[in-house]
C-alpha cells in the first residue's frame, strides 16, 4: 500500500512540474529554444542567391560578414566581426582587411583569407547579387589573415555594404563540392542546420559550440512558416511560437491586450508606391500619370490602409534617410485638377485597367481597394488582379503589368533609388524609364563620400523622381511585431534583420 501512494506521490508532482514548466521555452536537455515564425518559405539558405525576406531572416542566424553594421546599410556604425580591423589607401580604392585567426566554418574547415576572396567573387557575378559590386576591380589574397579589395572608383558604400548579408562569408570546399548547397547551407555564425532544409517545410538551427564568438542565451531556433499574420497571431497567444513578423494593425490591439506577449513598432524604410507601365499609352503620357497622382489621397490611404500607423511618403526616402526632404508636397491630392489633367490628356472619358497585387500583403490589398475607388472619380476603371507573390513578382520583372503596387525596403538611401529610377534599377520594372540626368545623378551620389554632399545629390534626385513621376511614392507602414513577453533584446532595425544571438529568454 505504501509503494503504491509513493508511486501516485511521484506521479502527481511529475505532473505538477510538468504543468509548471509548460510555457517555458527549453528542450528536454534545459537548453533554452524560441520558435520563430516565416510568413513563407525560404527560397535558399545560400546568401549570394536570393533576396526573399523569408530567406534573409533565417540567414543572418547563421553567417557572419566581414563587419558589422545592424543588417548592412541601417547603421553607419562599423564594427569588426571575421575582420578585426581595416585600413583604407589615401586614395580611397583599396580595403585591406585583416582577418581572425580562430574562426572554422559549421564543417570544420578554417577560414581564411581565400574564403573572403571565394565569396566577394561570387558575389561579383551571381545574377541576384553582381548589381551591388560595381566598384570593385578585383581581390587579393595578401596572405592567410590578410585580405583585399581593389576599388575602380572611390565608395562610400563599399564599407558598409561588406557587412550586408550577401556577402556572409562562405566555404568554397562546401559550395564545389554540393549540388545543393542552397539546402545544405554552411556559414561561421552561432547557429547551425540542425538536421536538412526542406522547403515549405519547418526546420530547425541549433548552437555551433565551436563559434568563435561569445556564447549566446538561447541554443536552438525552431522556424515555422504562417503564411497568414491572423493564423500567426494565433499561434503566439497559443505559445506555439514566440516570435511573429511582419504583423499589421489589425494585430496590434491582439498582441497588446496580451500580458503574455509584447509589441514591438517602430518607422520602416518599407514603401509602397504605385508603379505604371510606360511603354506605350496611355501611361507614358506625361498628364496621365500626373492625373493619377492628383487622383490619390494618401490621407486616405494612410487612414484606410494602415489605420493611420506610419507615415506618408513624397519620396523614397523617408525621415530615417540620407537625402530626406520636406521640399516636396507629401499628398497633392485635387480632384478638380485631376479631371482636367484627364481631358488635357486626350482621356475625357477615362480607360479601363488592371491594377496587379501581391495578395499576401495586407497592406497593398487594402491600397488597392481605396486606389480603385480614388481613380474611379477621373473615369479610370480599375480591375483589381490578385495574384500569389511569386506570380506577381514574376509578371513585375517581365514588364506584364498595367499598373501595380510594389514594395522595397532598403534601409539605404543610394540603393533605394538606384532600384527605382536608374536606368538599370532592378524595380525600374517596365524599363522605359530612363533619364541620363538621373542616372549621373545617382553614379555621383554613390562615389560621393562627403555625407553633406551626397545628402544634397539625393534631394536633387528624389526632386526629379517628383518630376518625372515613373513611380507614385505612397506610405511607409511602420514595422510591427509580436513576441514572447519573457524575450529581451529584440530590436527592430528592418523588415527582415532580427538575430536572435543577441536575444535573452528569461525563464
Amino acid at each position: 500500500m505504501k509503494k503504491k501512494l509513493a508511486v501516485i506521490l511521484m506521479l502527481v508532482l511529475a505532473l505538477c512540474c510538468f504543468a509548471a514548466c509548460g510555457g517555458e521555452k527549453e528542450a528536454d536537455d534545459g537548453v533554452k529554444s524560441v520558435t520563430f515564425s516565416l510568413l513563407g518559405s525560404p527560397e535558399s539558405l545560400d546568401p549570394a542567391t536570393t533576396t526573399s525576406g523569408a530567406s534573409l531572416m533565417v540567414e543572418i542566424q547563421m553567417y557572419n560578414t566581414l563587419v558589422y553594421s545592424d543588417g548592412g546599410m541601417v547603421s553607419s556604425d562599423i564594427r569588426p566581426e571575421l575582420a578585426t580591423d581595416w585600413t583604407i589607401s589615401d586614395d580611397g580604392l583599396t580595403y585591406t582587411f585583416n582577418l581572425r585567426n580562430d574562426v572554422y566554418f559549421h564543417n570544420g574547415e578554417k577560414f581564411t583569407a581565400a574564403d573572403a576572396k571565394y565569396t566577394f567573387d561570387r558575389v561579383m557575378v551571381e545574377p541576384y547579387t553582381s548589381y551591388l559590386t560595381v566598384m570593385i576591380k578585383d581581390t587579393v589574397v595578401v596572405d592567410e589573415d590578410t585580405f583585399q579589395v581593389n576599388l575602380l572608383y572611390p565608395s562610400a558604400d563599399f564599407l558598409p555594404m561588406c557587412g550586408m548579408i550577401y556577402f556572409a562569408i562562405v566555404n568554397e570546399k562546401a559550395i564545389t563540392s554540393s549540388e545543393t548547397f542552397m539546402y545544405e547551407p554552411v556559414g561561421t555564425g552561432p547557429y547551425m542546420l540542425a538536421d536538412k532544409f526542406v522547403p515549405g517545410q519547418g526546420f530547425k538551427f541549433v548552437y555551433n559550440e565551436n563559434y568563435w564568438g561569445a556564447e549566446p542565451d538561447i541554443k536552438e531556433i525552431n522556424f515555422e512558416i504562417y503564411p497568414d499574420t491572423n493564423t500567426a497571431v494565433i499561434a503566439l497567444q497559443n505559445g506555439e511560437i514566440d516570435f511573429a513578423p511582419a504583423l499589421t494593425v489589425n494585430d496590434v490591439a491582439i498582441v497588446e491586450a496580451d500580458k503574455d506577449l509584447k509589441l514591438y513598432q517602430e518607422p520602416s524604410y518599407t514603401i509602397n508606391y504605385l508603379t505604371m507601365n510606360k511603354n506605350g499609352a496611355p501611361y507614358n503620357n506625361d498628364l496621365v500619370r500626373d492625373a493619377i497622382n492628383h487622383a490619390i489621397n494618401k490621407e486616405d490611404l494612410l487612414l484606410g490602409a494602415v489605420d493611420g500607423v506610419g507615415e506618408i511618403a513624397n519620396s523614397p526616402l523617408n525621415s530615417l534617410m540620407l537625402g530626406y526632404t520636406e521640399d516636396i508636397p507629401f499628398n497633392e491630392y485635387d480632384l478638380e485638377k485631376a479631371k482636367q489633367l484627364m481631358i488635357d490628356a486626350g482621356y475625357p472619358d477615362g480607360f479601363s485597367c488592371n491594377l496587379l497585387v501581391n495578395s499576401s500583403n495586407a497592406t497593398s490589398m487594402k491600397l488597392a481597394q481605396i486606389i480603385q475607388y480614388q481613380l474611379a472619380q477621373i473615369g479610370i476603371d480599375v480591375f483589381v488582379d490578385q495574384q500569389e507573390k511569386a506570380t506577381w513578382s514574376s509578371n513585375l520583372s517581365n514588364s506584364n503589368f498595367e499598373i501595380a503596387l510594389g514594395t522595397l525596403n532598403w534601409p539605404d538611401s543610394n540603393n533605394m533609388v538606384t532600384y527605382l529610377y536608374h536606368t538599370q534599377g532592378t524595380f525600374n520594372y517596365d524599363r522605359a524609364y530612363s533619364n541620363p540626368e538621373m542616372d549621373a545623378l545617382i553614379e555621383q551620389a554613390s562615389q560621393e563620400l562627403d555625407t553633406a554632399k551626397r545628402a544634397d545629390l539625393y534631394e536633387q534626385i528624389v526632386k526629379l523622381g517628383h518630376e518625372d513621376l515613373p513611380i507614385i511614392c505612397l506610405l511607409f507602414p511602420n514595422e510591427i511585431v509580436g513576441a514572447n513577453a519573457k524575450i529581451d533584446g529584440i530590436k527592430i532595425f528592418d523588415n527582415t534583420y532580427f538575430p536572435v544571438y543577441y536575444w535573452t529568454l528569461n525563464e
